[in-house]
């Protein structure tokens, strides 16, 4: 059975019932997932023709339920491409991989995270979501909550892109504009939730955001297992370095996360060295 684990104390609970913070100190929740119940080589025994190419192909490392096909894209998100690009490698350099997850359905780079949080809300019936967004993660929930039919609510700060707002209301979104920072936007989401009881998105909030985002990586070393191996046989392969692009720092964990979690199940060697980017005024990590 899967767990809520503080990373402050140590306390731990069931997955049974929604959690977001430890009870005990306000401490940030983990999920540890229960590797024993595992068959990670079940993955390696597939052809490349019969891969179900969403991300609910790992749905066994996933803590939540597979979505119904009836939920649309939230079941059958994924399987980005992966593509060398030899124009920036150099005569001498080595080889560089793009894994183009702007391709995703609503052109966010937040989709991932945002199916797995629709699909737990399908599976707890929860009908409706709120998060604190500044574009991506609001359009990505919109997205969807649309295809699965749960109504979303998203407050952003009055300074986010009109673009980005206009997506969140093409999609079925329900914007509120709020006069002040995400921070605040954020904190009053906070409230809203632990008053009203509504399902709850907010980044580095819902630890099951992040089990989303580690997608990813299983993707990234299967694809690059396929590129590599010559022999047909199916494998993961862990690419020496990633560059991954890095706002609040969840992507980067992550992608951490799910490497680490190839690693438990004997798929990978090692966990490749992960290098932050941030732009230089939006640098809240490396500042």
């Amino acid at each position: 059975m899967n767990t809520y684990i503080c990373n402050e104390c140590g306390w731990r609970v069931s997955t049974s019932e929604v959690q977001y913070v430890c009870p005990i100190d306000k401490g940030v929740l983990d999920i540890c997932i229960d590797f024993s119940n595992i068959d990670g080589t079940l993955w390696t025994k597939d052809t490349e023709s019969s891969w179900d190419k969403s991300i609910w192909r790992y749905a066994q490392v996933i803590p939540t339920d597979v979505p119904p096909d009836s939920s649309g894209i939230v079941r059958h998100l994924g399987g980005t491409p992966f593509f060398r690009c030899p124009a920036i490698e150099g005569e001498k350099g080595p080889s560089v991989f793009i894994k183009d997850d702007t391709l995703m359905p609503s052109g966010s780079l937040k989709d991932r995270a945002s199916a797995v949080v629709v699909a737990d809300a399908i599976a707890r019936k929860s009908p409706g979501i709120i998060t604190a967004s500044t574009g991506n993660a609001g359009v990505a929930l919109a997205a969807m909550g649309a295809a699965a039919n749960i109504a979303t609510i998203i407050l952003v700060p009055r300074s986010t892109p009109q673009a980005k707002i206009s997506q969140m209301i093409a999609y079925g979104g329900n914007v509120i504009l709020v006069e002040g920072s995400y921070s605040e936007a954020f904190d009053l989401v906070v409230e809203i939730v632990d008053e009203h009881g509504i399902y709850c998105r907010n980044t580095a909030y819902n630890p099951l955001t992040i089990h989303g985002k580690k997608t990813v990586s299983y993707e990234i070393a299967e694809q690059l297992g396929s590129i590599a191996c010559q022999s047909g046989a199916h494998t993961f392969i862990a690419p020496d370095v990633i560059l991954v692009p890095v706002g609040d720092g969840n992507i980067i964990s992550g992608v951490y996360y799910g490497f680490n979690d190839l690693l438990e199940m004997g798929l990978i060697k090692s966990i490749p060295k992960l290098y932050g980017v941030q732009v230089s005024g939006s640098n809240a990590v490396a500042a």
